[in-house]
Formats: structure tokens, sequence, C-alpha cells
């Protein structure tokens, strides 16, 4: 552009963009030479599909099959177009330790998918994705975790006695990377296992300036169905090893549901030792399995 006016509006059309990313570059120039450049850019053509949209896992009344659904991407991962008519997924299976993803399932047409876990022995924690394709290619995978196999029956016994879990898998969430759960023995010389059997959960949770902070540690699932269940647990209530506010409460969740909290605050800064706390669960014995944390 030569001699533009100061504040003028000026317009410049590239008629041949490429596919896909196209930067650019603006200077302004006078006889004193260049001024600062202003750099832009802009996706132009097919893309590759965004994330799907709400992505959830929802286990049949066994706890053996795993239903994935989603919503379909509408647009493209980088603001260009995206062909709805291509769009296809492949569900994976990721595995935490090894960081690898198994293929379940390729060009699936569906936004929704059920996986069979009919042969696990035992209760797992797995994680699934679901990777959305296109005419462009793959999208992100995006992952989401529940728990599949078998439900424990009552009585469910858990006193992690020998430092170990008898049962399982146990699931920490925190608001704190260091704030967690370990098995131990012996806390601080002070506390030592209730029952003698040489273990017990021991929450770990800073009691940093402001508060806040919090931990839990959730249990498999176990069916109670039909049955007339009571929660009963034991907790280590004292000064000397937690503050004055900190407490603990209490949750259950039915078929996945969210937790509801079932029981009042115990306040684990205040008592004398250990204490036994029982909540009656009939309420949630309708429900295929529910899950304690």
């Amino acid at each position: 552009f030569n001699n533009p006016q100061p504040g003028e509006s000026l317009t410049w059309t590239d008629t041949e963009p490429r596919q896909g990313k196209n930067e650019y570059l603006f200077i302004g120039i006078n006889e004193y030479g260049r001024g600062k450049y202003y750099q832009d850019s802009l996706y132009v053509g097919k893309d590759i599909p965004e994330d799907v949209k709400n992505f959830t896992i929802a286990s049949n009344e066994t706890n053996k099959k795993a239903t994935l659904a989603w919503e379909a991407p509408t647009v493209g991962k980088n603001g260009g177009l995206l062909n709805i008519e291509s769009l296809k997924y492949h569900i994976v299976q990721y595995d935490v330790t090894t960081q690898i993803y198994t293929n379940i399932a390729q060009n699936v047409k569906e936004t929704s998918y059920t996986i069979d876990n009919s042969r696990m022995t035992t209760q797992e924690l797995v994680y699934y994705g679901v990777i959305p394709v296109s005419d462009m290619g793959e999208g992100d995978v995006v992952l989401e975790y529940t728990l599949q196999g078998p439900l424990y029956n009552i009585p469910f016994e858990e006193s992690f006695s020998n430092l170990a879990f008898s049962t399982g898998p146990w699931i920490v969430d925190s608001s704190l990377s260091v704030s967690t759960w370990s098995v131990s023995n012996n806390a601080s010389n002070v506390v030592l296992p209730q029952d003698n059997d040489e273990g017990f959960a021991l929450a770990h949770n800073p009691d940093y300036s402001g508060g806040g902070y919090w931990t839990t540690l959730a249990s498999a699932r176990m069916s109670i169905k039909n049955k007339d269940p009571e929660l009963s647990f034991w907790v280590y209530q004292s000064a000397t090893t937690a503050s004055k506010n900190s407490y603990l409460e209490a949750m259950i969740s039915a078929d996945e549901a969210d937790f509801d909290v079932i029981s009042s605050q115990i306040n684990i800064g205040e008592g004398n030792g250990w204490n036994e706390y029982k909540i009656n669960l009939s309420k949630y014995n309708n429900s295929n399995f529910v899950q304690i944390k």
C-alpha cells in the first residue's frame, strides 16, 4: 500500500491461501525505516475434528458392561471446515501405568459404544477414550474412567490389615497433589491400629493457611440390593493428629449418581482416640450397586 493516510482502513485479499494454517505479517515502512510488525494467522479449508463433547460412561446392572456415549464435534479443531458426513470414531483403552493406548474398535459411526467386560474376574479401574476422525485425519482423544468387573457382595470388609488391601480398587482424589491417602500401622508414633491388625488408612492433608483442602478415598462397587445394610467405620479423633478445623464425612453413590453426604461432619481434631460410627444404608438398597467414600 503506497501513501496510506493515518487511520485509513486497508484491505488485502489472499486469493490463493493454502490448505491449513496461513500466517500473515504486516509492517509499516516510511523514510525512517520499518516500524513494529503485526502478525496474525488464519486456518483455511477442511480441518480435523475438535474434541467430542459430554463424554460419559454408564455401567449396566452387573457392572460388566460399559456404554460410552458422547456428542459429535460440530467444528474443526483449528476453526476450519469440518466434514460432518465423514465423521467416525475410534474407541481406545488407556493404561495409566504404561501410558499405552489399545484399540477396542475403529471407524464407529454412532455416538455410543458398549464394551463387554463379562470375562473380568476382579473389579478394575479402567480408562476409555474416544477419538473423532474425519476425512482430514484424527482429532484428540478424550478420556474418562470407570469401575468394571464383578460387584462385591456384603458383608464387605476392609481393615487394611498388615499394610495391605484385601479389596479394591480404592480410588484417591484430592484438591492438592500433596493431599493423599496411604496405609500405615503407626502414625506419628501415636496412632496404632484400632483392631491390632497392623494396618489402617491414613489421610495426609496439610493444614495450609486458608484451609479448604480435601482428599477422598473411594471403595470398589458393591451390591446391597434387597438387603438391610449398615455402614460401620472407625475414626481416630485427637488434637495431636489433626487441626481443630479438620473433619471427615461419609458419602455414598448409587448407580453412578453424584455422591450424597450421609454423615454429619466428624471433627477429627477433637477427641481421645478411636471412635466407631454406624450409618443405615437401607435407603439405597433398591440400587444395582453403590460406592462408599
